[in-house]
């Protein structure tokens, strides 16, 4: 199944440096007054090419196709259905009571509305439904111009998730929910993380139980 990597802004920035490099090499001597002044006119140009390719091609526009989780739904982008994973926050687990309040919250939220993201470059385009891969550069995902996650995080249906290095403004953000109790919070539901660990521990018994129980009973045709 075709998939569509972006190019790394990095390692274009670093590919267009290295011929720079190559180039002055080979035109001027580098020991020289203008040997130096041209090498650091070469790294004033990566550094420019890499922040323009981040600021105009790192930002796209989307449309949304559902929601599957609190974190993680299905847009469709130059006619890709691919799974975008919310940078940054966490949401209760399906069955939790927070779940539903969440999903319901973020459907309101982003009805309606003109979506982009960023950091595409861990995002895959699939033909048919895919889990999303869960990495620190996962997507931000914006509406009309307004951060998701950190307007999630505010009226408290997020939890800043700590497998992420979140900004010091989503975990002010989250804080401050907590303290007055707003959306899930109320709740007091425990932390999604620990409920899938015990829910996926809870599974791993009855596995093991239903094995143990099944030793013995096979027939033979």
């Amino acid at each position: 199944m075709k998939a569509h990597l972006p190019i790394n802004p990095s390692y274009r920035a670093l590919a267009i440096s290295a011929s720079i490099g190559s180039v002055l090499a080979l035109t001027t001597d580098i020991t020289s007054r203008e040997g130096c002044i041209a090498l650091l006119l070469s790294q004033a140009i990566t550094f420019m090419t890499a922040s323009v390719y981040r600021t105009h091609k790192g930002k796209h526009s989307c449309r949304l196709e559902s929601i599957e989780s609190g974190k993680l739904i299905m847009i469709r982008q130059q006619d890709n259905k691919t799974p975008l994973l919310i940078f940054g926050i966490d949401a209760p687990a399906k069955d939790q009571k927070g779940n539903q309040l969440t999903q319901a919250w973020l459907s309101d939220f982003l009805k309606s509305k003109h979506l982009t993201f960023t950091n595409v470059d861990n995002i895959e385009h699939y033909t048919g439904i895919k889990p999303a891969r869960f990495s620190a550069s996962s997507s931000r995902l914006y509406a009309d111009g307004e951060d998701v996650a950190l307007a999630g995080l505010r009226l408290g249906y997020f939890l800043v998730n700590k497998r992420y290095r979140t900004p010091k403004l989503y975990q002010f953000a989250h804080a401050e929910a907590e303290d007055k109790q707003l959306g899930i919070h109320a709740l007091k539901e425990e932390n999604p993380d620990q409920h899938r660990l015990k829910q996926r521990i809870k599974k791993k018994v009855i596995n093991e139980k239903l094995i143990k129980n099944s030793e013995g009973t096979a027939t033979w045709i």
